[in-house]
């Protein structure tokens, strides 16, 4: 299933630029809502800012 980003903490979302510039206002450690489009259903998902170890 395919996951559509259109929130974060309410603030809208239209594109991965504003995905990006909404993203740097916050800091490691913070938590965040995302709200997601999935299937026909709206979701808000808690998450909080990490650093993905590759």
């Amino acid at each position: 299933m395919i996951n559509t980003i259109i929130a974060v903490n309410g603030n809208d979302i239209k594109n991965s630029d504003e995905l990006y510039a909404e993203l740097n206002n916050y800091d490691y450690g913070d938590d965040i809502t995302l709200t997601v489009y999935r299937g026909n259903k709206t979701l808000n998902l808690k998450l909080k800012i990490g650093v993905w170890n590759y």
